[in-house]
């Protein structure tokens, strides 16, 4: 009886637990696909001394590891292996010849080659910044929208060819960009003054900051920022890892 009821339990935990990792990668832009790849999965298990997925989900369930803690393994390898695609190698040339033709800023900091008076939005599904590698996606009635070119969601769009079109960020940007970073710490007495100290050392305005602090005294914590370009958010995450309290440090949206 103790055995079937420990059983039933464990199946609960696995339920809930991949419940709980499948919502997490919605939160950070990750097809669900990556949940079961098994060098993602692999990366976790050696990192918490568990030897399977469905182990990863029962220690989820159950609290063991949160679920930001085994996402965050999972998006760090996801993006490792998303540098070594690049989208440009599988996107083929639009059907019009706009690289011929002179470039026209927008004045929102990106030149789109070849048109002119071209609406431009920046996606919200990666949220580019200067100088991120950046494409540009012909939408219906909204212009241009901006992604990464390591996008997730972007590629699910790749049989649309005649729908992109080359961009680039001007020479000198003025505007500045959100940015959105995930970090989970050890809960620390003034931890969130510390984190505010530095991002105010590297002169970056904090929009907004969300704290979640969970049963095993782990803290994750969604910070929105005003970015200028990609080198000063790159330092703020240097920052972070550097913090004693710090277990992962990342941007967030692809």
């Amino acid at each position: 009886i103790r055995n079937f009821f420990k059983k039933e339990r464990k199946e609960e935990n696995i339920e809930k637990g991949k419940s709980m990792l499948e919502e997490a990668a919605k939160r950070h832009g990750l097809p669900l696909t990556a949940l079961s790849k098994p060098e993602y999965v692999e990366t976790v298990c050696n990192r918490y001394n568990l030897k399977s997925l469905q182990d990863i989900y029962a220690a989820v369930g159950y609290g063991g590891i949160t679920s930001g803690q085994a996402i965050s393994r999972i998006t760090e390898e996801y993006n490792k292996d998303k540098e070594h695609e690049p989208v440009e190698k599988t996107i083929q040339k639009p059907a019009h010849k706009s690289s011929s033709k002179k470039s026209k800023a927008t004045g929102n900091g990106v030149v789109v080659k070849g048109e002119k008076n071209m609406l431009v939005r920046f996606a919200r599904c990666c949220n580019p910044i200067p100088y991120d590698e950046i494409i540009g996606y012909i939408t219906r009635g909204r212009g241009v929208s901006i992604h990464r070119k390591d996008c997730f969601s972007i590629k699910s769009q790749l049989h649309e060819t005649e729908r992109f079109i080359d961009v680039e960020w001007e020479a000198e940007v003025k505007s500045t960009f959100q940015a959105e970073v995930h970090i989970i710490m050890h809960d620390e007495p003034q931890l969130l003054v510390r984190i505010s100290s530095i991002i105010q050392s590297l002169n970056i305005s904090l929009l907004r900051i969300n704290a979640e602090v969970g049963d095993d005294r782990t803290a994750n914590i969604d910070l929105v920022l005003d970015i200028s370009k990609k080198e000063q958010l790159d330092s703020l995450i240097k920052q972070f890892r550097k913090m004693p309290e710090c277990v992962e440090a990342y941007r967030k949206n692809g």
